[in-house]
């Protein structure tokens, strides 16, 4: 399975049979999936004739996705993003990040003030985003080594 946006419910995902295999390469650019696929054709007309009542015109012999992922980007398994939806749904669990989180952000934009206590509103704002991202980060990747 995978996710194109955050807002989609339903999500694509490669074929799960023998036929089809997958492959994962971690790259620096854009995320993308290449899908190399191999068909029965037939030779020619006579060939269709004779052997088209079997129906095996253009039929899929083989599939090979290559998932080429940002390496920032997480890879889960099914289990694991079940897992990781069941404990981000839990109330006391996200009250524990939020409180967190917060001190988290706190922390660092105190150590930024005393190192340039005349920081603007700007470049505090920033270092907020930074940080919470920074946060966000850390707190998924320690709750998919718990999950593992």
């Amino acid at each position: 399975m995978y996710q194109k946006s955050g807002g989609t419910k339903k999500k694509p995902h490669t074929r799960a049979k023998d036929d089809t295999s997958n492959k994962v390469v971690r790259i620096n650019g854009e995320s993308k999936m290449i899908t190399k696929t191999t068909r029965w054709k037939y030779k020619n007309k006579t060939a269709k004739l004779w052997f088209g009542i079997a129906d095996e015109g253009n039929k899929l012999v083989k599939q090979h996705n290559t998932l080429y992922i940002n390496k920032d980007w997480l890879v889960l398994s099914t289990t694991q993003a079940k897992a990781l939806q069941k404990k981000m749904a839990d109330k006391a669990y996200q009250a524990k990040l939020k409180t967190a989180g917060k001190a988290f952000v706190e922390k660092q934009v105190m150590a930024a003030m005393q190192k340039n206590p005349t920081m603007s509103a700007t470049d505090r704002g920033k270092l907020v985003k930074q940080a919470t991202a920074e946060f966000q980060a850390q707190a998924v990747k320690k709750l998919i080594a718990s999950l593992k």
